[in-house]
């Protein structure tokens, strides 16, 4: 009924399972086990054919239906039973479509959100400071192990975010030892092939900068364009803003980089 052969499964970077091979036949009773982000809504999409696998092959013989952990549906008195027929695409209760029957709903396009937030590099100790993919002489920057540009790592999580892809920890992490050290500008060229790898367009990106300095509207354009060309062109839009003294950043502890962003559907 199922055979599954060398599959391997990807999350952006993130390996989730690799060189899995098994054969469910007539019968057998299988159950996913594992703990959250493990991959197995991952795993039964790919079984079921909603989407496709990184490398491997998945062989079905027979009907193969997907139900969803959350179905929304509608109809309180329809049964189990019949929710799970309707999902192998079989003949279902009086007054139920089948699911052939149901208008497909075009791809939409998505939203994310990103935050990043780093501390203040200490007096005696300074570091160059990089915000919107633009370098600010004169100015101290913060304690990072990349270039601590928040402007341009909030961009990279709501990309991935709005991709369904994750977030910089789960894509970057700490096993991609050649991003260590990295610009602003080339995640957010990582970010842009991963989210067109995974079938998204960028639509737009905007992005606020959150603290006392510098005077983002200096330099507003140079940072628009600047993130823009590390995305291919996608349209970029910064602002900035204050906490009128309150907070962490009121304090000058540190600050915070906040962002939103649209991918499309490629296709």
């Amino acid at each position: 009924m199922l055979t599954v052969t060398d599959l391997e499964l990807r999350v952006g970077a993130r390996l989730l399972m690799d060189e899995v091979s098994f054969r469910v036949a007539k019968g057998d009773k299988v159950g996913l086990v594992g703990r959250n982000g493990a991959g197995k809504t991952t795993l039964t999409k790919v079984l079921a054919g909603i989407t496709q696998p990184t490398a491997g092959s998945v062989t079905v013989s027979g009907r193969l239906g997907y139900l969803p952990q959350d179905p929304k549906v509608e109809d309180m008195d329809q049964s189990g039973r019949d929710r799970i027929l309707a999902a192998r695409d079989a003949p279902s209760g009086p007054g139920i479509p089948s699911p052939a029957a149901v208008p497909a709903v075009p791809p939409l396009p998505r939203t994310g959100i990103g935050t990043d937030v780093h501390r203040w590099a200490p007096d005696d100790a300074p570091r160059p400071l990089w915000l919107g993919c633009v370098e600010w002489p004169g100015q101290n920057g913060v304690a990072a192990t990349s270039d601590g540009d928040v402007a341009a790592h909030a961009a990279c999580n709501a990309l991935l975010s709005a991709a369904g892809l994750g977030d910089l920890g789960a894509v970057f992490g700490v096993d991609r030892w050649e991003m260590r050290g990295s610009s602003g500008a080339a995640m957010l060229a990582e970010v842009l092939r991963l989210v067109t790898e995974a079938g998204y367009r960028i639509g737009s990106v905007a992005v606020q900068v959150v603290a006392p300095r510098p005077k983002v509207g200096t330099r507003r354009a140079e940072m628009e364009a600047a993130m823009s060309a590390a995305l291919g062109g996608a349209p970029v839009a910064v602002s900035a803003a204050t906490t009128d003294g309150l907070g962490f950043i009121g304090a000058g502890e540190g600050l915070v980089g906040l962002a939103t962003a649209l991918v499309v559907p490629a296709a």
